[in-house]
């Protein structure tokens, strides 16, 4: 009787269904939106102080890093509305995913370099160091996964599973 049940669940579950991978995919969407408007938010609010956290990483010249306060700002506002709204979520995903790995990326430098600086977060004065790479890390995990559950149940959906080697004709 219980196989008979469990063939019946998994034999009426459309292909390309995983509630538990997408449940997790919508929290990390809504976490990731939240995070993503109160961060840019904030910055939108202190925007020459932003410009001087961005030029302290000194990574580019400091005419670049006030284009960069003035610009990433909104574009994270942008992205963390897509990822609340539901809309363009795995272009906005992949996006914010770039994003994270380019500021873990920046953070490291800071702390290889010896700099003692702001990290620029949520308008506030926290120092770039262990606390902040973890953060910053733990949301680039949870972006990567989402991104590939997301890819993966597209793929699913559409009997697109299949691997192909990178250069082999998609027929």
């Amino acid at each position: 009787m219980t196989s008979a049940i469990m063939s019946e669940t998994t034999e009426t579950r459309p292909a390309g269904s995983y509630p538990i991978a997408s449940g997790i995919v919508v929290g990390v969407r809504v976490l990731l939106g939240l995070v993503l408007v109160w961060a840019g938010s904030s910055k939108l609010l202190e925007t020459s102080s932003f410009a001087t956290d961005v030029a302290r990483y000194q990574i580019m010249p400091d005419g670049l890093a006030i284009v960069v306060a003035s610009v990433l700002p909104m574009i994270e506002v942008g992205l963390g509305l897509c990822l609340l709204s539901g809309t363009c979520v795995l272009p906005a995903m992949l996006t914010i995913t770039g994003l994270l790995l380019a500021f873990l990326v920046a953070q490291i430098s800071v702390l290889w370099r010896g700099l003692t600086i702001s990290c620029g977060c949520f308008g506030s004065d926290s120092p770039v160091g262990a606390m902040s790479v973890v953060r910053t890390g733990s949301l680039l995990f949870s972006a990567i996964f989402a991104c590939s559950v997301l890819v993966f149940i597209q793929r699913k959906r559409r009997g697109n599973l299949t691997a192909k080697p990178i250069g082999a004709s998609h027929e």
